[in-house]
């Protein structure tokens, strides 16, 4: 039977053109990294959503898709706003993103689209178990 992403959580991380894989890597297995930006409103509503106090697994991804590390972490908050209305306070713990017109740009790198100032974003924030 296969498990949906409700009945056991994932949050992948995949290395982008300012993060390459073995500094995401080292973020990671260093405890760094306590947010990610996620397209969409990812609460418990969407069908890739989280709700605090649930455990997911974190899984970095190399260039092929392929899984590179992994962790337990525990959902502690989303914050969902537009792209747009993301301030450098959301993206604090996301390295490497300081704007929101970073995390657009990779947005549209990893989705292979233009991605609108005006879509919804979610702020995924985690504690490592």
């Amino acid at each position: 039977m296969i498990q949906s992403h409700k009945d056991h959580p994932e949050i992948w991380l995949r290395p982008s053109p300012k993060l390459p894989l073995e500094v995401l890597s080292t973020l990671v297995e260093s405890r760094c990294i306590t947010a990610t930006p996620r397209l969409g409103a990812r609460n418990g509503d969407h069908p890739k959503g989280y709700e605090p106090g649930q455990v997911a697994t974190l899984r970095v991804l190399d260039d092929t898709g392929a899984e590179h590390l992994s962790r337990m972490v525990r959902i502690e908050s989303i914050v969902i706003r537009p792209l747009q209305e993301l301030t450098p306070g959301d993206l604090e713990n996301t390295f490497p993103y300081k704007v929101w017109e970073e995390v657009r740009s990779d947005f549209s790198l990893f989705e292979k689209r233009q991605i609108d100032y005006s879509e919804q974003a979610s702020i995924v924030e985690f504690s490592y178990l």
